[in-house]
């Protein structure tokens, strides 16, 4: 089994023309006719950083922890280092949910692998994290938080990110194709999702124990369960408190990325071959 998914992840890959061209179409789609363009991109998360700056840092004055050792307090900084991630996650799973189910006419016409379409919708979104992060460090090299020394880091996080976005895009993908409530599913899901993930609070902020229904519960260790949640404590770890994450979380977050991935393909391929006549 694992001999035939690498073997048909590398036919798709050798598709290195066909898949840049898809990204490329991507890429120049989403902002077309747009005055900002591209700027976009960079508008959308500072309006929401901006807005729930004002309304948990402001209005209910809430404050995470200074980054150690970096003392960072910035709230605005704090929660971009969440977001920037979040957002790429939850537009990859809503975009590659729907790309077999927009791209019905290419594929009754054309013979090609299916799961470019996916992976050209997360390396799009892919890019636009990129640009994104690239303001950010700017930023906190100017208030003085330099992180240019964890970049590699950083990279291998996205890295990581990416593997299990893709997997779990692959799977909703070859799901929606089936069941067209998938993608309202999928909206409804990440809406929960994002407000399990620490992303406008710290996970230190989480108690250890609630009381759900009578029982106690471990609340943090449940949370931690939540591979956006470690993520997310990751990229904090190196753009808010500027310092290296740890190799164990690392390496659990890259073991359980891999298995989304593989998972998420193989369920792909395998339906792959009836889109045509499902669409």
């Amino acid at each position: 089994m694992a001999s035939a998914l690498i073997e048909n992840l590398g036919r798709a890959l050798s598709r290195r023309e066909l898949l840049r061209n898809l990204t490329l179409r991507e890429l120049r789609t989403r902002y077309r006719r747009s005055i900002l363009g591209w700027g976009w991109s960079l508008l959308n998360p500072l309006v929401i950083t901006a807005c729930y700056t004002l309304v948990f840092s402001v209005i209910l004055d809430a404050r995470p922890e200074p980054g150690h050792p970096s003392g960072n307090d910035v709230f605005a900084l704090f929660l971009m280092a969440g977001l920037l991630p979040w957002t790429y996650f939850a537009n990859s799973l809503t975009g590659g949910t729907a790309a077999v189910l927009g791209a019905r006419a290419l594929i009754e016409k054309v013979h090609f692998p299916r799961e470019l379409l996916v992976f050209a919708t997360v390396l799009s979104l892919l890019v636009t994290l990129l640009i994104e992060l690239t303001v950010l460090v700017t930023i906190l090299t100017l208030f003085g938080y330099v992180t240019l020394h964890l970049l590699p880091w950083l990279i291998i996080t996205i890295g990581m990110q990416t593997l299990l976005t893709t997997g779990i895009a692959l799977l909703l993908a070859a799901s929606s194709v089936r069941s067209r409530d998938v993608p309202y599913l999928t909206g409804l899901g990440l809406t929960v999702w994002f407000f399990v993930t620490p992303i406008v609070y710290s996970i230190a902020q989480v108690p250890e124990h609630s009381t759900l229904l009578g029982r106690d519960v471990p609340l943090r260790s449940i949370l931690k369960l939540n591979p956006m949640a470690r993520f997310t404590d990751v990229y904090r770890s190196i753009l808010w408190d500027v310092t290296q994450p740890g190799l164990k979380t690392l390496a659990g977050l890259a073991a359980i990325s891999l298995a989304v991935f593989l998972i998420g393909y193989r369920f792909f391929t395998r339906r792959a071959p009836y889109f045509a006549e499902e669409l």
